[in-house]
């Protein structure tokens, strides 16, 4: 069965998306209610408005017209509607995740049922920052990975005070610098910065990229560059107050030197995507590629 394609997805947002809001509703308010009282969790309500606006944008390219309906896409639309309701009402206790999980089956299930499964596999860019952004992280994987970010910007920052001379003495997440003593806690773990690092390099490798491989390799690069990004904030704070003054601990560049710091990260990130470009555009060279 084909359908003619509309402007932006009128079908799919009149019969999937803004039906599952209301009938979802408890759901979709937990979600909306922890992506925005938790900072650790703020990269949900970014990826969901970024999901929605690429849609928008690349509509045309994604959905053109004479599409081809596929039922399978319905049955997964249904089946995680019904298993959203079951977990939020008939399962007490369940974790928001798979709650959201089901949800985003809604919203995906749609698309493939509105546009089938070719147009699916061209917007698999934005099904997964539906993914990403739907389903909050459990608690339990988020601390995980949260003490990863914070024990690797310690050793990382360790490094570093070796490589420039700082005295110091570390145990375990504290460092113990001439006259101050630092902490790496969990707040310091960059995990905010860190997860909107990831979001903004996955946009840019989907618009500046082509192949998988460069994609990949470029979203790799971002936990790497949110740790130097961490440790650099680290050192440098550290060096000051150690060797200037305290104070700076309590300075705005502490509270609000985000966007400097994260200067670092585009120091890795950017060359690196240059480089990537670079070389996608020569292997697509006319000039290098093997004649028969």
């Amino acid at each position: 069965m084909t359908t003619e394609a509309t402007p932006f997805p009128v079908r799919w947002l009149a019969w999937f998306f803004l039906p599952s809001l209301v009938i979802a509703h408890r759901t979709v308010l937990e979600m909306a209610k922890v992506g925005w009282d938790d900072d650790r969790y703020n990269y949900t309500l970014a990826s969901l408005a970024v999901a929605l606006v690429l849609l928008y944008q690349e509509w045309d390219f994604l959905f053109p017209p004479r599409l081809q309906q596929d039922k399978s896409g319905l049955w997964l639309a249904v089946s995680g509607l019904a298993a959203n309701l079951v977990l939020t009402y008939a399962v007490p206790g369940v974790d928001l995740f798979w709650r959201g999980v089901a949800l985003s089956l809604v919203w995906i299930g749609g698309l493939w049922y509105c546009h089938g499964t070719l147009s699916l596999r061209k917007g698999a860019f934005q099904v997964l920052l539906l993914l990403f952004a739907v389903p909050p992280v459990p608690q339990a994987w988020m601390h995980r990975f949260e003490v990863f970010l914070q024990h690797s910007s310690a050793n990382l920052s360790e490094l570093i005070f070796r490589l420039i001379g700082q005295t110091m003495f570390r145990d375990g997440l504290i460092f113990q610098l001439p006259g101050l003593n630092i902490e790496v806690a969990t707040e310091c773990s960059g995990i905010r910065s860190t997860t909107a690092l990831i979001l903004v390099v996955a946009v840019c490798a989907h618009l500046l990229l082509q192949t998988g491989r460069s994609k990949l390799i470029l979203l790799l690069l971002a936990i790497p560059a949110g740790i130097l990004k961490n440790a650099v904030r680290i050192v440098i704070l550290g060096w000051l107050g150690s060797n200037l003054s305290p104070s700076y601990l309590d300075s705005p560049l502490h509270r609000q030197g985000g966007p400097l710091f994260t200067l670092t990260a585009v120091a890795v990130l950017g060359p690196a995507l240059w480089w990537l470009m670079r070389r996608e555009a020569a292997a697509s060279s006319p000039a290098t590629r093997v004649q028969p």
